[in-house]
């Protein structure tokens, strides 16, 4: 009986792993692709999430995907008029992270300045 569990145990550990080595080169195929010269960027519309915005901003930044995104360009945060603190939150991560910008409303059409027409044509 102790076997049998010892084995079991030995089985799924071994399946386990099998399926990590798996993901770790699907990981690595897809951060070898280039998008650089994709017309792909990020941006997050906030208001009002002083609370929050923090996390949000460091999970984005220590998650690996920005890297395999925008690739020199910036992050960009578009504040929306927000009453409460998020807009010192965001200057403030702004010393950490310095490839993110923070706009205003009525800066919001800076997202789009450098999109080549030819990307946008079908």
């Amino acid at each position: 009986m102790l076997a049998q569990i010892f084995r079991l145990i030995m089985y799924i550990l071994a399946l386990y792993g099998f399926i990590s080595i798996i993901a770790t080169i699907v990981r690595r195929f897809y951060r070898n692709i280039n998008l650089r010269n994709s017309n792909m960027r990020m941006s997050l519309i906030v208001k009002n999430q002083g609370e929050i915005i923090e996390g949000v901003v460091r999970s984005i930044f220590s998650g690996g995907i920005l890297e395999s995104i925008i690739q020199g360009d910036n992050f960009y945060i578009v504040d929306m008029g927000s009453t409460d603190k998020t807009v010192e939150i965001l200057q403030r991560l702004k010393n950490t992270y310095h490839n993110m910008e923070i706009l205003s409303e009525k800066d919001k059409d800076k997202i789009f300045d450098d999109f080549s027409e030819e990307g946008t044509k079908t």
